[in-house]
């Protein structure tokens, strides 16, 4: 063992490290691998799809400060939000053997999880760049400030949703929401705002672009608000969909989240050792005798819940 990067002194510790940091590991970095594929196919998505109104002549949508900062700064610190998710607790996966399936079926990062993610960011670039060159055409007067849009301001008002999007995105996908991912999702825009503003109110920063006091007579005109939050919850619809579609009578019910519903109805000092047996009890009927997760959830009486395993 001297040439082993690590041991281990126990055989019974292996139980907790491939049970909850093993699969606690697998799917944390399955959704930062996934997210940061994400946020950089929507950017390249939507300056693809702009082309089509450039008339494929090479100019991009959005200007050399935003590209450069978007992955360095303003969604850098979005992935690490997942280093620190949960979605059951330590105990469970314990006492529930089941759950750490999920990581040896590669369930959360596979050739379907990445067509999906792939089709989600495609679907949010089509909604974002079609929506804002339809509603704040080139025709648009910002506010009483008597300028039109042009495509560097189209581009801020592109990237302003995208980064509200990520933030959305970030709040629907987190099961354990912390005081640390809360101010990693929303420090990160504010940080944009802050910035943006700076950057559009210097001549020495923007040069003599149109960038120019952009962000602030954006912000002046109330139409860019309604617009960004318009088009933000249409293109979270489909995560948002998919999120509640456990909600559907006929939507199966996975083994996680049935196990995060019966931690949630109990107190921690009532998840006792009969607390998780009577769980895996409940599990192995429900395999032998091929019932569904939400043949179990049918039962919601003691008695039921009893008679079920006794049968």
């Amino acid at each position: 063992m001297r040439a082993a990067d690590f041991s281990i002194a126990r055989f019974k510790y292996l139980k907790r490290l491939l049970f909850v940091h093993g699969r606690n590991s697998y799917r944390r970095m399955s959704y930062v691998s996934l997210y940061t594929m994400y946020k950089s196919l929507i950017l390249a998505f939507c300056q693809l799809l702009f082309s089509f109104f450039s008339a494929f002549s090479g100019a991009p949508l959005l200007n050399t400060y935003s590209l450069t900062m978007y992955n360095l700064v303003f969604t850098a610190a979005l992935p690490l939000s997942f280093a620190l998710d949960k979605d059951v607790s330590d105990e469970a996966l314990e006492n529930i053997p089941e759950l750490y399936a999920e990581s040896r079926k590669c369930c959360y990062m596979n050739t379907k999880t990445m067509t999906a993610w792939f089709l989600f960011a495609f679907f949010q670039a089509i909604v974002i760049v079609f929506g804002v060159m339809g509603i704040m055409n080139g025709q648009y007067m910002i506010g009483e400030t008597g300028r039109t849009m042009d495509y560097w301001t189209q581009g801020l008002v592109v990237i302003v949703i995208i980064l509200i999007i990520q933030q959305l995105n970030c709040l629907l996908l987190l099961r354990n929401i912390t005081l640390v991912s809360f101010i990693v999702t929303f420090g990160s825009f504010v940080i944009f705002v802050v910035v943006t503003v700076l950057y559009s109110s210097s001549r020495v920063l923007s040069g003599w672009t149109n960038m120019y006091m952009a962000a602030v007579h954006l912000m002046s005109d109330p139409v860019f608000y309604w617009v960004c939050l318009l088009l933000s919850v249409v293109a979270s619809l489909p995560l948002l969909m998919y999120q509640f579609s456990y909600l559907l009578p006929f939507k199966p019910l996975s083994l996680t989240r049935f196990v995060r519903r019966r931690e949630q109805l109990f107190r921690k000092e009532e998840k006792n050792e009969h607390f998780w047996k009577t769980m895996r009890n409940q599990i192995s009927v429900m395999k032998h005798r091929k019932l569904t997760i939400n043949d179990l959830e049918e039962r919601e009486t003691t008695e039921e819940r009893i008679g079920l395993l006794l049968q």
